[in-house]
């Protein structure tokens, strides 16, 4: 691990959790936007649905920085009645 990276958890729900096949897992990175950090990952990348995203349980921006341990959760619309 490099000397400015540190260990995220990102949370994964509906679609994301689909896509990636599990519904947590961890990355290490370097300051970035959490969108960013979500695009990351191949599969969440090509996600065809605009996502949320929470950084330890408080909604964010997808531009928000993330700078130290965290966990984002990747939050999919939401569909049915």
């Amino acid at each position: 691990m490099e000397e400015d990276s540190f260990t995220i958890t990102l949370q994964l729900f509906a679609q994301a959790k689909d896509a990636v096949g599990t519904s947590e897992m961890e990355l290490d990175v370097q300051s970035e936007t959490a969108k960013a950090i979500v695009d990351s990952v191949p599969a969440l990348k090509e996600l065809d649905v605009p996502c949320a995203y929470a950084v330890n349980g408080k909604l964010v921006k997808p531009e928000t920085v993330i700078t130290e341990r965290c966990t984002i959760a990747v939050l999919p619309p939401v569909s049915g009645g």
